[in-house]
């Protein structure tokens, strides 16, 4: 077997450049590491770049990225490179290592005897756990790799060649390729079923790697509105604060504030929330939950606070240097999910153009309400298309409870979801129905428009998305409360559970199948549906989620590989010159040429609906596409004349 195990170095990766340009390339077939400069070698580099993606196996840590290097240098090798992962033979390490964790039931976090709180002098405790090469190494092979200062100055040799570098610089580079390869070489011992998903995962990392470096363009002006609507919903809500005592200097008053906590808590004889160490608990969360209108003016004032240093201050840095918002997404979560964060932490006093623009794009703030209760724009208003693009969501319809159902189904549990949804039927209308005693047509026939009926759905869906999840009544009020806004005393909550039970019979055989998994110490390794990724550690509630959330994250990143694919390497598809911009777990959010917006848009569509029939073949999920000229959540497909055309907020 041929195995290319290789690295770059490059100029330092900047805001606007997330892929920045190659200075060297180093190898490894196993028989010692080999250099060449990218810039200064063209010939020589090209023909090692291209025998690489020609092998068996290509290897590293963080592939995607090295890979989208190697595209920026040579754009024409580009069709190589994504055959390379058609064929799945890139083989990252870092998602090795992650694989190897999460059967274990370690991943990230792992128990470590020798730790030593410096706080507190205990032994013993759970560690942050790291997935560099340097960490590899390190736990593989006890090697501590050294942090040379070449490691971040490469820019500075472009127009030296390799034969002349200090011995340092090329120690650096050589080592990589090297410890790349044993890398590979001791995890490819690991037993299959640890490794059976490992190309899965690379590949989705390949898409979002693209999609980071494309990143999300930004609306000064919006921008600008925002940020005049907060300051003057925080100003007004301060200044009812200021007079109760618990702002002063447009800040919060925390000994005030506990001291009101604790008040209202004694009134209501309730527990006051408290931290770990012991002081009040003064969250947005625990505020608002109070119902005390003092204490849920703080919990704004904290919301809009919140919002005013965080994601405003990104939006404005991002809006004066004219870049788009490049956040970074993490591949791989316990659940199979992806994760977003702003990448680079943020330094206090320093501008984020320091360490770029990234916002948490998968659970963005909802907009401020007016005073007629009703959302006014908010953040995701602030992001727009390029010029000559529109915008397009596409999102999986109740995602979640197809691959439940097919997780019943391939379970042996059969499932009566499965035969409403395939039957069209609003199966939250359903089981409200049975909530409220009243037949499905009428729920179904006044749910837009009779409150009645609205509430009925609204608290069927607390059950439909909730209880499949293991969630007892306790678990159940809290998530229908922090979910959806529902209050459940704890009768409703027990009717909701009784009456989705009897809904849904497959429920039973289901939980029965997952008490077997995690047994009587209460934790057990699960294999995921259709993926067989493991994951070990798991309690029952984890086994429970675990099987559906993992099968519908494993659905969703194929299926932005596969509309990616379109997007990059197939001039004939409708979809060559789109970009994907956002990925919200179910969702995709492309920039699509306007001219051929419409046929780019259903060509997304089609495509996603193959793949989630490929993954959910019993309870294929359905999607429909729709066009807007910035980010609208609540964006419908509108079409004139048969073609899809930007929907306009009213």
């Amino acid at each position: 077997m041929k195995v290319f195990a290789f690295d770059y170095e490059t100029f330092l990766v900047a805001p606007g450049a997330k892929v920045p340009r190659a200075v060297s390339l180093a190898w490894d077939y196993g028989q010692g590491p080999s250099l060449v400069h990218s810039i200064l070698e063209p010939r020589r580099y090209r023909d090692a770049i291209e025998e690489g993606l020609s092998a068996d196996i290509l290897t590293g840590v963080n592939v995607p990225f090295d890979l989208a290097v190697t595209v920026r240098a040579c754009p024409d090798l580009l069709l190589k490179v994504w055959q390379a992962f058609d064929e799945h033979r890139v083989w990252d390490s870092g998602h090795t290592e992650k694989l190897c964790d999460l059967a274990e039931g370690d991943l990230h976090w792992q128990f470590d005897k020798d730790f030593v709180n410096k706080k507190t002098g205990k032994i013993g405790g759970f560690v942050k756990v790291g997935y560099s090469l340097a960490d590899i190494v390190k736990r593989r092979f006890g090697v501590v790799l050294e942090k040379d200062l070449w490691r971040l100055r490469y820019g500075t040799l472009a127009d030296v060649p390799c034969n002349r570098w200090p011995d340092g610089a090329r120690k650096y580079a050589l080592d990589d390729a090297f410890w790349h390869y044993q890398c590979w070489d001791v995890q490819a011992q690991e037993p299959l079923l640890k490794l059976v998903n490992l190309t899965w995962q690379t590949r989705a990392a390949w898409w979002l790697a693209l999609m980071e470096a494309r990143g999300f363009q930004v609306d000064a002006k919006q921008i600008d509105t925002l940020a005049q609507h907060i300051i003057a919903e925080r100003d007004i809500v301060a200044a009812r604060l200021a007079d109760a005592g618990l702002v002063k200097n447009g800040k919060r008053v925390l000994a005030a504030a506990a001291d009101r906590m604790i008040l209202v808590c004694a009134s209501r004889g309730v527990e006051v929330p408290r931290t770990p160490k012991g002081k009040v608990k003064l969250t947005k969360e625990t505020t608002s939950d109070t119902g005390d209108p003092l204490l849920e003016q703080y919990a704004r004032f904290t919301s809009l606070t919140n919002m005013f240093n965080g994601s405003l201050v990104t939006l404005q840095a991002a809006s004066r240097a004219g870049m788009p918002i490049q956040s970074r997404f993490e591949v791989l979560q316990d659940t199979g999910r992806t994760s977003c964060s702003t990448g680079a932490k943020r330094k206090k006093g320093v501008d984020p153009f320091e360490t770029g623009y990234g916002l948490q794009l998968q659970n963005v703030r909802r907009g401020l309400l007016d005073e007629d209760g009703e959302e006014m724009p908010g953040v995701r208003e602030c992001f727009i298309p390029r010029p000559g693009y529109v915008l397009c969501s596409i999102d999986y319809g109740q995602l979640e409870l197809c691959t439940w159902a097919q997780a019943c189904i391939d379970l042996n549990c059969g499932s009566a979801l499965a035969d409403a949804l395939n039957g069209g039927q609003d199966v939250h209308c359903l089981l409200g129905g049975m909530l409220i005693g009243r037949a499905y047509e009428e729920v179904l026939a006044a749910k837009k428009k009779e409150k009645w009926a609205k509430d009925a759905r609204q608290m069927a869906k607390c059950g439909n998305f909730g209880l499949p999840g293991g969630l007892g009544a306790d678990g159940l009020r809290a998530f229908a409360k922090s979910s959806y806004g529902v209050i459940l005393d704890k009768e409703a909550a027990v009717l909701l559970k009784t009456s989705w039970h009897e809904m849904w019979p497959e429920a039973e055989k289901y939980f029965h199948h997952i008490h077997r998994v995690v047994g009587n110490c209460g934790e057990g390794q699960i294999r995921q549906l259709r993926s067989f990724r493991l994951r070990g550690g798991c309690s029952f509630t984890e086994a429970a989620n675990g099987f559906f959330q993992a099968l519908a994250a494993d659905l969703a990143k194929d299926a932005g590989y596969e509309v990616s694919r379109a997007c990059y390497a197939e001039p004939r598809s409708p979809l060559f010159g789109s970009y994907i911009v956002n990925f919200v777990h179910d969702e995709l959010l492309l920039e699509l040429p306007e001219a051929r917006a419409s046929e780019a848009a259903f060509e997304a569509a089609r495509i996603m609906r193959d793949v989630g029939a490929r993954w959910c073949p019993d309870v294929p999920p359905g999607c429909e596409p729709a066009l807007m000229r910035r980010w609208y959540k609540d964006a419908e497909m509108k079409k004139v004349d048969g073609r899809l055309v930007p929907w306009e907020r009213t």
